[in-house]
């Protein structure tokens, strides 16, 4: 894909997560003319009537907890329950949600709808902290039909979009210490032209967020037959929009396809599209990406970003006309890789019809960028399937 195309997307996003951010937070106690709703005390919850009880809070704009902690003291098992998430629709959720070390098992969402936005996970909009929160055998699946030409869909086992500000100055967006072991599954159908649907163990779409010593596992997926649209997976986040990931681990198996004509699909068994920083993480899982236009890493599916300290052991493949894959990342765009490490034994990228393959041991193609101190134990060569360092372009080990 064009990079013009995916400037696109991104301004795409920023101005949903703008919309949200500006339209559903003025109301609630205290919350005045604007800006947060205020007021109200600190929470603490010990079991799954609690927790509900206090989404219904947040989601009906009465309270988003702005400066208040909540606290869970119990593990909450959400059996038999359709989870509705915290911070749904317009409203997200300001406060400190301190976990305590416990579990929050059985979480169900089934989203079938057709609205423009839709964010999915314990929490569906955050703005705030959540910390030492551990997600167990949950189940997210959500798909989206008949939807405007703009919108966003996300999920996470945790958080479907994570925020680092707002229109008011306000910094949050903070996830610590949590874990997530579930499934999550993002689909978009051929009515929804330009739908963008991400999906994370973890987070479905991390814009300006802060995720530290976080670990997730379980399958994700990410899909659609939306016309010229994309989609992204990544084992721990679909997307990193200028946030900062580290510390970070996923081992679940991951893939993104699209099955339009022009479309595009991202995957990383940590971050199926990097914008931002990533330090100190790993990822095992195995990666499969198919579309038109099809990139897939075993860390990382497209960086634009910083890579540090990173390591990926999964296998990774890329299946489409334009097909793109490597061990560590499929697509380094103007990004910096530094001392990571590659060690997945089949990489492979193949092109469907009279179309382009690239593949590499650490990365499927270097356009521009910096890399430095990184290695190659996959066994495979070469290392870049294609080098934009090079005159001519091509094939090259220089990592």
């Amino acid at each position: 894909m064009k990079r013009g195309n995916r400037l696109q997307l991104l301004v795409m996003v920023v101005l949903a997560v703008f919309a949200l951010m500006s339209g559903g937070c003025g109301g609630g106690s205290g919350g005045g003319g604007g800006g947060p709703a205020r007021g109200g005390a600190d929470l603490t919850i010990s079991n799954a009537d609690e927790l509900e009880a206090f989404a219904k809070m947040v989601n009906d704009g009465r309270n988003l907890f702005y400066g208040k902690t909540v606290t869970v003291i119990n593990d909450i098992d959400l059996s038999g329950r359709e989870w509705t998430p915290i911070g749904n629709g317009g409203s997200f959720f300001y406060g400190t949600f301190d976990g305590g070390g416990h579990t929050i098992s059985n979480m169900t969402i089934k989203y079938e709808g057709t609205g423009a936005y839709y964010y999915a996970g314990l929490f569906g909009n955050n703005m705030g902290t959540i910390k030492n929160v551990h997600m167990r055998d949950f189940s997210v699946s959500v798909s989206v039909s008949s939807s405007p030409s703009i919108a966003t869909l996300s999920a996470g086992g945790l958080v479907g979009i994570n925020a680092g500000s707002n229109i008011w100055g306000y910094i949050g967006g903070n996830i610590t210490n949590c874990t997530a072991s579930g499934d999550v599954y993002v689909s978009v159908s051929s009515d929804s032209s330009g739908v963008i649907p991400y999906a994370g163990g973890l987070v479905g779409l991390n814009s300006g967020g802060t995720i530290t010593g976080c670990e997730a596992s379980g399958d994700v997926s990410s899909s659609s037959s939306s016309s010229s649209s994309s989609s992204y997976a990544g084992g721990l986040v679909g997307s990193n929009l200028g946030g900062t990931i580290t510390g970070c681990t996923a081992s679940g198996n991951v893939s993104s396809s699209s099955s339009s004509s022009f479309s595009s699909s991202y995957a990383g068994g940590l971050v199926g599209d990097n914008h931002g920083n990533i330090t100190d993480c790993e990822a095992s899982g195995n990666v499969s990406s198919s579309s038109f236009y099809s990139v897939a890493g075993g860390l990382v599916g497209f960086n634009y970003g910083t890579i540090t300290g990173c390591e990926a052991s999964g296998d990774v493949s890329s299946s489409s006309f334009y097909s793109v894959a490597g061990g560590l990342v499929g697509s380094n765009n103007g990004g910096t890789i530094t001392d990571c490490a590659a060690s997945g034994k089949e990489i492979t990228a193949v092109n469907n019809g009279s179309g382009t393959a690239y593949m590499g041991g650490f990365l499927g193609m270097h356009s521009d960028g910096t890399l430095s101190g990184n290695t190659n134990d996959t066994g495979i060569s070469p290392a870049i399937g294609y080098d934009g360092r090079l005159n001519p372009p091509g094939p090259s080990d220089n990592i």
